[in-house]
């Protein structure tokens, strides 16, 4: 299924993970990546009753919360609900482990998405400055251009791609 998505071929890639979610319906990763396919299918609906499902065996997951908000976004439903939770979700988080960069990465792009662009390019600056590598960044930049690819035109999201990638090639040096 994951083959199939990156090669595009959406239909193939959902009946993959749909056979995944038949074997076993509470497999978070597989709702998880046809919840993503389904809002990359410009399928919104069927994207959030996905992410719906996951939240259902797991609420205290951030990152459910977020896909939520972008259904929402898209569906123009209120949503802020959703983003807050991802929000407080991700500090909590933090509070437990902060060295979980994959967590300081997704509460930078919450506060991105909530319009905050100088907190999430703190919060970047304090993953790099705290020893996040690069497999840690690679993760943030295709979860940002994942998100660029449904909201193609959002400045703030442009400009802190163009941002991340500098960063980037300078730790390179």
């Amino acid at each position: 299924g994951e083959t199939y998505r990156q090669l595009g071929k959406y239909e193939a890639a959902l009946s993959d993970f749909n056979r995944l979610i038949e074997l076993d319906p509470e497999y978070k990763w597989a709702l998880l990546n046809q919840g993503e396919i389904y809002l990359e299918m410009d399928a919104v609906k069927e994207a959030k009753l996905s992410f719906q499902e996951a939240s259902r065996i797991d609420d205290k997951d951030d990152w459910w919360h977020y896909l939520l908000h972008l259904c929402s976004i898209k569906l123009e439903e209120e949503s802020e609900d959703h983003l807050n939770q991802a929000i407080d979700l991700s500090k909590a988080s933090l509070e437990k482990d902060e060295s979980d960069h994959r967590i300081r990465f997704n509460l930078a792009l919450y506060q991105l998405v909530k319009g905050s662009y100088d907190t999430a390019q703190k919060v970047v600056g304090e993953a790099l400055e705290k020893g996040a590598n690069h497999n840690d960044l690679n993760g943030f930049l295709e979860d940002l251009q994942f998100f660029l690819k449904l909201f193609p035109d959002t400045k703030s999201a442009q400009q802190m791609l163009a941002w991340v990638e500098e960063k980037k090639s300078s730790l390179a040096d």
